[in-house]
């Protein structure tokens, strides 16, 4: 059995407005309330004696989708061996190629890349705008301090500028040859993770950066890693703390460095309840 934090707080954090990125920083008090009744343990969920599945019951995931609801934070710990997003998490994945409205909801651009600094912040968003399949496109440069962010029913965030389409064309274009600082997330994105002392485990040989967990205004929060497995088959996907992740250029590419320990204890990540469903269900065909 495993320790499940569960707070009677979180059924009442459900929203069913729109919050943007500003409101993140001032939501205090809402972050203390949830910590201080997150002190009530009990035990919630199973583990499976073959491979180590883990498995909710149905009461669990009812309670699970309650707690995804949470804004105070980006993730929620499901005990110490998993952990789910919740509906104020940007995921790197999740915002690259996301539609931008402007003031008059109209559709003006892409999102076609990340840009973070060297502290791990999302600094800009490199947009994709007019042209056709691909063709004449022309790329942008927009402060994430300018988007108004959205939450929607499917979680995943709704992005818009107050700004008109003359108003979106005098953001700078964008020019990768003249970036000197940050990283693009679209280039550490299925980078091999390369260990300084790896052992002879040949299962961490195949870890690879798949994901960046943000918080709601913009912090890396945890690198999703992926390993083993074959041919995407039975790979596992774990959440390392992205302050242990060490990214740095070397022979014309950026690498990211991970320890392998870091990927060892790193804890099973769901992005949502249908990563739990499918979770239950290769448990269950695996006890048979």
């Amino acid at each position: 059995m495993r320790n499940f934090l569960m707070t009677t707080t979180a059924a009442a954090l459900a929203l069913s407005g729109s919050v943007i990125a500003s409101d993140y920083a001032a939501d205090k008090n809402e972050r203390a309330a949830t910590d201080a009744e997150m002190q009530s343990t009990q035990k919630w969920g199973s583990k499976s004696t073959k491979k180590d599945k883990i498995a909710f019951s149905d009461d669990e995931i009812n309670a699970i989708a309650v707690l995804t609801q949470v804004t105070s934070r980006p993730t929620i710990e499901l005990g110490d061996d998993a952990i789910i997003l919740t509906r104020s998490a940007h995921t790197a994945k999740r915002l690259i190629d996301r539609p931008v409205y402007n003031m008059n909801d109209e559709k003006i651009a892409t999102v076609e890349d990340i840009r973070l600094n060297d502290d791990g912040r999302i600094d800009t968003l490199i947009l994709a705008s007019g042209g056709f399949a691909g063709l004449n496109e022309r790329t942008y440069e927009a402060p994430f301090s300018e988007f108004r962010v959205e939450m929607t029913d499917d979680d995943f965030h709704r992005l818009s500028l107050d700004k008109s389409k003359e108003e979106f064309r005098s953001f700078a274009k964008f020019d990768r040859n003249a970036v000197t600082d940050g990283w693009f997330v679209n280039e550490l994105i299925g980078l091999d993770a390369t260990f300084a002392n790896p052992s002879a485990n040949k299962n961490y040989d195949s870890a690879y950066l798949d994901d960046v967990i943000f918080t709601f205004d913009g912090e890396a929060q945890f690198a999703s890693v992926e390993y083993g497995g074959l041919l995407g088959i039975g790979e596992k996907t774990v959440l390392v703390p992205f302050e242990r992740v060490s990214i740095a250029q070397g022979d014309g590419e950026a690498y990211v460095d991970i320890a392998e320990r870091d990927v060892l204890t790193g804890v099973t990540f769901f992005y949502d309840l249908k990563d739990v469903d499918r979770e239950n269900a290769t448990t269950a065909e695996e006890a048979q």
